[in-house]
């Protein structure tokens, strides 16, 4: 949420406080019809995440990306394609999402980032006032990362009716996301000069030098 300091608004109102309100009715108190969400609303909601995911071949950026991490992480059974969503979501039901939900509200641990001129102590305490009747998951795990392994070349190509061809590549460095290993930053810097910023290779040659347009 993006809010307002409170120190900017003149009538004293809490806006910090009652966002935080609002996000804790939302997550603790969601809209139950007989111990379970509202049927009609689960099978809208579905409809809109599948219009959404047959949608995407529309945005040719970001698709072009997705079916690149599809070659890229096609071995691995917990990065689903997209067309394995549309089947999770189709095949999803009440008693599912029900579960999911109990299990996210008494086991998963509870997270909160917060970046702005209130103290910590004043946001603490407008947490645990909203939050204070849940009974999140005690226990705190580490994720480490593991880097992907992938030592052949693939690749695919798609022809649609457009104005802008999409080319995206996506290199396995064999390099895990995490501070621990220095190849992270090595890996960060190879971004940078490959194409990751207005400083690139790509950049400063193909579209400064040449005058290209290019994505």
């Amino acid at each position: 949420c993006e809010i307002l300091d409170n120190k900017y608004i003149p009538d004293g109102t809490d806006t910090l406080g009652g966002v935080i309100d609002i996000v804790a009715d939302m997550l603790l108190h969601p809209l139950f019809s007989d111990e379970s969400f509202d049927s009609a609303i689960f099978d809208q909601e579905i409809r809109v995440i599948l219009d959404a995911l047959n949608a995407e071949i529309n945005n040719t950026r970001a698709y072009a990306i997705k079916r690149c991490a599809e070659l890229m992480f096609e071995s691995y059974e917990d990065y689903p394609t997209v067309a394995e969503t549309k089947q999770i979501v189709a095949d999803a039901t009440l008693d599912d999402l029900r579960a999911h939900y109990r299990s996210l509200i008494s086991e998963a641990p509870l997270e909160v980032f917060y970046i702005g001129a209130t103290d910590a102590d004043t946001v603490s305490s407008a947490l645990l006032e909203s939050f204070g009747s849940a009974h999140f998951g005690k226990e705190q795990r580490i994720c480490k990362a593991s880097p992907i392994s992938r030592e052949s070349f693939a690749e695919a190509c798609e022809k649609m009716p457009v104005s802008q061809g999409k080319l995206a590549i996506c290199f396995s460095t064999h390099t895990a996301l995490s501070t621990d290993n220095n190849d992270y930053y090595v890996a960060l810097m190879l971004n940078e000069i490959f194409g990751g910023s207005a400083s690139s290779k790509l950049f400063l040659n193909v579209r400064e030098k040449m005058s290209l347009c290019y994505y």
